[in-house]
C-alpha cells in the first residue's frame, strides 16, 4: 500500500473507527484522532519495511509485500499494550 493512497473504507473497518471508548465529545474526537494517528504511524513504518524489504530481497523470485491489515493490527495492539502499562497518578 502506497503512502497516502489510503482506502476510507477499508480503513474505517480495520480501524473500527465506530468503536469507541467514551461518550462524551471529547473521548469521542480523542479516540478518533489517536486512531488517525496510528493509521498514520502503521503507514509510515510499512513504507520504510517496504524499502528495505525490496532492498534486501531484490535478488528473490518472488517480492516480498508488507502486509498492510497485519502490521496495522499488530500496532494498535502495541499502542493499547503501552497506554495500559502506564503509570497511574
Amino acid at each position: 500500500m502506497a503512502l497516502g493512497r489510503l482506502q476510507p473504507n477499508v480503513e474505517k473497518c480495520r480501524l473500527e473507527i465506530e468503536n469507541f471508548s467514551g461518550l462524551s465529545a471529547h473521548a469521542v474526537k480523542q479516540d478518533f484522532y489517536a486512531k488517525l494517528f496510528v493509521l498514520n504511524l502503521t503507514a509510515v513504518l510499512s513504507w520504510v519495511a517496504q524499502a528495505i524489504a525490496d532492498r534486501l530481497y531484490c535478488d528473490r523470485q518472488h517480492t516480498y509485500r508488507v502486509n498492510f491489515a497485519q502490521a496495522l493490527s499488530n500496532g494498535t495492539r502495541s499502542q493499547a499494550r503501552s497506554s495500559s502499562h502506564a503509570p497511574g497518578k
